[in-house]
């Protein structure tokens, strides 16, 4: 049975700062010297502890983006606490193994990812984060004019603002125009107790 990652085509050296070219049938490095600089350096990260010793996928990175922290790259489930990009499950896991084989394939034929993040795409990115902050600065301005504005109402009816530990600032107004408190339940107002005889 041969290994997946073989096929036909020219190949490039498994050491990251080698970019010498492999004959078809080649092993996964170029010489034992490759061979032996590409293991020392991942002992060293290793011993150093200078993060992991092995690159991040692209398509991980890619992925990651996507999706919420701490979820499985493939489904809406949260991460398993034995794999750190995966929920667990069968397909997720086959999924994982069938992207990174793909992907290997192509880094060993010297192709560019396909989740490989390209300058335009980096310029979009960067218009983006720059079109959500001015919007971010924009509902911050609104959202405090408003406020103002409850305040005010509330100063013309007379009513005395809430300031209890369950109430937030942008909804004093809303709590005491609609007579609900933060359970959304109508209060009514206390009742004196009745006079002893």
């Amino acid at each position: 049975m041969s290994c997946p990652l073989e096929e036909d085509g020219p190949r490039r050296c498994l050491n990251e700062r080698c970019s010498q070219l492999l004959p078809t049938g080649a092993g996964a490095f170029c010489s034992p010297t490759c061979k032996r600089r590409r293991a020392w350096r991942l002992a060293r990260r290793r011993r150093e502890g200078h993060g992991k010793a092995y690159v991040v996928p692209d398509f991980v990175t890619a992925l990651r983006r996507e999706r919420r922290a701490g979820y499985c790259l493939f489904c809406p489930r949260p991460l398993s606490t034995t794999r750190a990009v995966t929920c667990g499950r069968k397909e997720c896991i086959r999924a994982y193994n069938t992207t990174w084989r793909a992907e290997e394939r192509r880094r060993l034929r010297g192709e560019q990812s396909l989740y490989a993040r390209e300058s335009e795409d980096e310029e979009l990115a960067g218009e983006f984060r720059a079109d959500v902050g001015e919007l971010l600065r924009r509902t911050s301005l609104l959202i405090a004019e408003w406020c103002a504005r409850v305040d005010e109402l509330v100063a013309d009816l007379g009513i005395r603002p809430r300031r209890d530990a369950m109430s937030r600032r942008t909804g004093d107004g809303l709590h005491l125009l609609h007579g609900a408190g933060d359970d959304g339940e109508h209060h009514q107002p206390a009742r004196a107790p009745p006079e002893e005889a």
